[in-house]
């Protein structure tokens, strides 16, 4: 399932935040942990005011994607971002930052992704159900996001069954995109100016 949540976080907010992200210098901008493709990332830089508005709006969401979601008991999930190898030296939340040029190749965030360090937990499970994206700005060309329903990881070699586009979403400033962490996604090679956004994953306690 994919669904888009519209202006979850009000217009003047979301330029104050992205005001400060905008403003963070380059040396607090570092390479993300979780894919080998370039994609600049804020994680221990992260403003305050920026996290505190991102985690409001994920926990005033959580009953409504719960309930459109089918997740038993909507306080039966929690926000994490349990994914990585080194849980507790994994940031919360991140803004990503993509520049002319930059993509992502097609992935699934479980069952335990493509990248090393993006394994789950040792025995190769990972706690995500439900990945979210949210938008801080549009203005940019190119970056939208295609989903493939069909195509199918394996654990063992990541091969890819079938890559056809069943889904595609150009990214729009203060839109919410959730969807079951299993779809295999990619985003297009960014074309002119600064894509940026922000990811957190859901996950049943």
């Amino acid at each position: 399932m994919i669904k888009v949540y519209k202006h979850m976080i009000d217009d003047e907010t979301r330029l104050n935040c992205l005001g400060l992200i905008n403003s963070a210098p380059d040396s607090v901008w570092t390479q993300s942990v979780c894919t080998d493709e370039t994609v600049i990332q804020l994680r221990d830089a992260m403003p305050w005011y920026v996290l505190k508005t991102l985690n409001k709006m994920h926990l005033n969401l959580m009953p409504i994607i719960s309930q459109d979601f089918d997740i038993p008991g909507t306080t039966g999930s929690y926000l994490t971002n349990p994914d990585y190898a080194d849980i507790e030296k994994s940031s919360i939340i991140t803004v990503d930052l993509r520049l002319p040029g930059m993509k992502l190749s097609p992935h699934a965030d479980v069952p335990t992704g493509t990248f090393e360090k993006h394994r789950g937990t040792v025995d190769g499970v990972s706690y995500i159900t439900l990945s979210s994206i949210y938008y801080w700005d549009d203005n940019f060309t190119g970056g939208e996001i295609d989903f493939h329903e069909n195509a199918v990881f394996s654990i063992e070699n990541y091969d890819q069954v079938d890559l056809t586009v069943t889904n595609s979403y150009k990214p729009v400033a203060g839109d919410l995109l959730v969807f079951n962490s299993n779809i295999v996604h990619s985003i297009r090679t960014v074309e002119s100016g600064r894509r940026i956004s922000s990811q957190y994953f859901y996950s049943i306690k």
